[in-house]
C-alpha cells in the first residue's frame, strides 16, 4: 500500500496522477518483494515525487519515506512531500516578436506566460507550443524558438524566463 502526504492542495490531484503513472511501488504491486525491494522503490518513488514537485514550481521540496508493517503481512509506504515555498517567475521577456507590430500582443498572450506565475514546467511547455502554433496562424509558419532560458534563484525563491523567437 501506497499513501502519499503533504502534497500542496492545489496541486495535489495533478502530482498525484502523475505519479501513479510512474511510481515504481505501484507497478510492482502485485509482485512479491522483501523489505529491501520495498525500500529500495519506495527511494525511487521519492526521488520521482521530488521531480514531480519541482515541475510544479516547488525548488525547496523534500520527500521523506516511510515503510511499516500493516496487520495482514503487507508493507505500508507513505511518501510525505514538504513542498515549501511555490516558486514564481519575477521575469518572462520574449525577444524576436518586436518585428510582428501588432501582433506581438496576441503572439504573447497566446504564451500565456507572465511575471508572478509560478515556475510550472508544464505551462511552459504548453505555452510555448501555443506560441508556435499562433505564430503560423498569424503568418509566420517558418518562426524558430529558441531553448527558453529559465533561471532559478534559489535565495529569492523565484525565477526568470527568456526566450528568443526567430519569426523567419
Amino acid at each position: 500500500k501506497t499513501e502519499l502526504a503533504g502534497l500542496p492542495p492545489e496541486q495535489a490531484e495533478r502530482i498525484e496522477s502523475r505519479f501513479n503513472g510512474l511510481s515504481a511501488l505501484k507497478a510492482s504491486q502485485k509482485k512479491a518483494a522483501n523489505v529491501a525491494q520495498i525500500d529500495r522503490r519506495a527511494q525511487e518513488d521519492a526521488k520521482l515525487l521530488d521531480s514531480l514537485l519541482r515541475a510544479e514550481g516547488y525548488y525547496d521540496a523534500r520527500v521523506s519515506t516511510e515503510v511499516t508493517p500493516e496487520a495482514n503481512r503487507e508493507l505500508k509506504v507513505v511518501l510525505t512531500a514538504r513542498p515549501g515555498q511555490l516558486y514564481h517567475f519575477t521575469s518572462v521577456d520574449v525577444t524576436g516578436l518586436e518585428s510582428t507590430g501588432a501582433k506581438q500582443q496576441r503572439l504573447m498572450a497566446a504564451l500565456g506566460l507572465k511575471s508572478g506565475d509560478a515556475i510550472d514546467a508544464t505551462a511552459v511547455q504548453s505555452g510555448q507550443d501555443a506560441l508556435k502554433t499562433k505564430l503560423g496562424e498569424e503568418g509566420y509558419p517558418f518562426a524558430k524558438l529558441d531553448e527558453p532560458r529559465i533561471v532559478v534563484d534559489h535565495d529569492a525563491r523565484s525565477g526568470t524566463y527568456a526566450l528568443h523567437v526567430d519569426t523567419g
